[in-house]
């Protein structure tokens, strides 16, 4: 979403201000969350607190950090430290794609981790030790004061990390957490609609009643983040994969449509536009879009099994026409073969593309039979059945 703030002087500020968040969380990591882009980070203008103190304290701390820098300050390694890591992926001197992510502050850590050590060691004089501590009563002893503080820090981090560790126990247990500190986030709003209505998700739940309430959350999940942000072709591309799995055509094509107003380059939106099509029995169209599909993604295997599929149809429709157009016959024979083949070379493909996928297997076994070829026919439904029972196994 910084991409989309045109002045430049106000997109830095917006940067500066995600940058103090940051910062914050440094010492205060309440309210972590797994995703930060549009629309949870709302604008802040050159006047608002929100990016003006972030700004002084990195400034100041940039500015102590350099003037104190010949004197090999400790101090001022640590802020230096912290700020140029930091700075890298803090979209303040370079855009780099990603809005806002806490695992981008990994490395920068160190810097502040440091910079407390040096603090307490300073606070309590204990920077230098004029030979190795031996006797651990002693040490124990002599140091309780910072070894105290330090213990307090790592209690209290120690069951912040743990408490947030059990958000993280399952995709669906973060996304559905994070919802609640991000409602405005139109890419966790999709996150955990995309999730609930996976083919992996869906079959847990026990009865069909429990898919369809989760098929009529995702749906406002996802009219949500449209309302959030009305380009968002992601959420179009869902929205209409659910309508048609609620046959539901017409409204699911509308969001395809309006998905690839929004990104004309989706390969996903295509597959599924094919999809509907073939279900519809608009082959010719099912063809072009599966095309698209895989123009703009040539490794996408079920777009490449689709196409393969389509092909299939083309081959048993002229294999029909041999009976009813028999004047015709050699003809029909020529282009089914020639179908059929082109068909082969798609199934292949997607294989190549996703060995682990089964059904490519088992449609080429069917076209090599049309083809008169059983030996290959017999040999790709020994491949589909292998890879079916390594998937079974797997679930």
């Amino acid at each position: 979403s910084l991409v989309a703030i045109k002045n430049v002087l106000v997109q830095r500020a917006n940067a500066i201000y995600i940058f103090g968040h940051y910062l914050k969380l440094m010492f205060y990591p309440m309210n972590l969350i797994v995703e930060g882009s549009f629309n949870h980070f709302k604008e802040v203008a050159l006047t608002s607190w929100k990016f003006l103190l972030p700004f002084v304290i990195l400034l100041g701390g940039g500015i102590y950090a350099l003037s104190r820098f010949k004197k090999k300050d400790l101090v001022s390694f640590c802020i230096l430290y912290f700020l140029v890591t930091a700075s890298l992926v803090s979209n303040v001197f370079i855009l780099i794609g990603t809005n806002y992510g806490e695992r981008l502050m990994f490395i920068p850590s160190l810097g502040i981790c440091l910079l407390v050590a040096v603090l307490l060691s300073r606070l309590f004089k204990t920077i230098t030790m004029e030979k190795p501590v031996s006797d651990i009563q002693f040490f124990f002893t002599k140091y309780s004061k910072p070894l105290l503080v330090v213990m307090v820090i790592v209690l209290l981090f120690g069951v912040r990390t743990m408490a947030r560790n059990m958000d993280w126990k399952d995709d669906f247990t973060l996304y559905e957490t994070d919802l609640k500190k991000v409602p405005d986030s139109a890419h966790l709003l999709f996150y955990v609609a995309n999730h609930i209505t996976s083919e992996e998700y869906l079959p847990t739940l026990p009865d069909s009643a429990s898919r369809e309430k989760a098929r009529a959350k995702a749906m406002k999940l996802l009219s949500r983040a449209l309302e959030i942000f009305p380009k968002y072709a992601d959420a179009y591309q869902r929205r209409g994969f659910i309508y048609n799995q609620l046959k539901k055509p017409d409204l699911a094509e509308k969001d395809y449509r309006d998905a690839l107003i929004c990104n004309p380059t989706h390969p996903i939106v295509y597959n599924n536009y094919g999809t509907l099509c073939f279900d519809q029995r608009r082959y010719e169209e099912a063809k072009f879009y599966f095309q698209q599909a895989v123009k703009y993604n040539p490794v996408y295997a079920h777009a490449l099994n689709n196409l393969a599929s389509v092909y299939g149809v083309f081959g048993m429709g002229e294999t029909e026409m041999i009976a009813k157009d028999p004047s015709n016959k050699n003809t029909h024979e020529k282009l089914a073969r020639e179908s059929f083949e082109t068909a082969i070379s798609y199934f292949k493909k997607s294989i190549g593309a996703d060995p682990q996928f089964a059904e490519p297997y088992r449609l080429a076994a069917i076209t090599f039979r049309n083809l008169g070829d059983q030996v290959q026919g017999n040999q790709y439904d020994k491949m589909y059945k292998e890879v079916s029972a390594q998937k079974n196994a797997k679930n």
